[in-house]
């Protein structure tokens, strides 16, 4: 698309004239309302807002081509707009994607996931860390170091016992010793119900803060 330029083209535009109450186009009703009258001032001003579109993509005005307007906008969005119809499949990659948004984490025997949440309009980091420890584990506390510190807070461990034994005799269970954690040392306490055995083979723990 490019300006006209029939032989009724003039060099320079005309001038705007006084604002007025913007409305819409009439075809107007005989002999009760006039039929809108498109002004040169006005179809400029629509010309010209194509054109500047167009020349910001680096394109060349040609009014030989009618795809310049869709051309330039793809041009200038980088050809990178997320299109509701690709399901984000259309993103450059999705691992820097993600990451932008600052879903992060950490995944192995110990580990962690950042899920990043909108709480009263500020983002909050919700942190949900694991671990487990494989090794003889009586009645007793227990202190081990989260994967990563909470910034803030820890919200809540929860803990369980370890059985690779299969035994029956092993009855402990664990408990969160919440007075004992801090934003970088989770805490917890086997406890044993008095017999048969006082014995457990490890612990793992789920730990969830901020």
């Amino acid at each position: 698309m490019d300006r006209y330029d029939g032989a009724t083209a003039s060099a320079t535009p005309d001038a705007l004239p006084a604002a007025g109450t913007p409305g819409h186009f009439s075809s107007g009703v005989p002999g009760t309302k006039p039929r809108t009258v498109l002004e040169g001032w006005y179809m400029d001003l629509l010309v010209e807002e194509i054109r500047n579109v167009i020349l910001a993509a680096g394109i060349t005005p040609n009014r030989a081509v009618q795809t310049q307007l869709r051309d330039a906008i793809n041009t200038l969005s980088g050809n990178n707009a997320l299109l509701k119809a690709n399901n984000l499949s259309d993103l450059a990659s999705l691992p820097a994607a993600l990451a932008n948004l600052g879903f992060t984490g950490s995944l192995g025997t110990s580990g962690y996931a950042v899920i990043p949440l909108s709480i009263g309009g500020v983002v909050r980091n919700l942190i949900i860390q694991w671990g487990r420890v494989l090794a003889s584990s009586p009645e007793g506390q227990y202190t081990f170091a989260f994967p990563t510190a909470f910034p803030n807070a820890c919200l809540a461990i929860i803990p369980t016992v370890i059985n690779n034994t299969l035994s029956s005799s092993d009855d402990v269970w664990a408990q969160w010793d919440q007075a004992h954690t801090s934003t970088t040392t989770g805490a917890i306490y086997i406890q044993w119900d008095g017999q048969p055995s006082n014995q457990s083979d490890g612990y793992a723990h789920i730990s969830i803060g901020w």
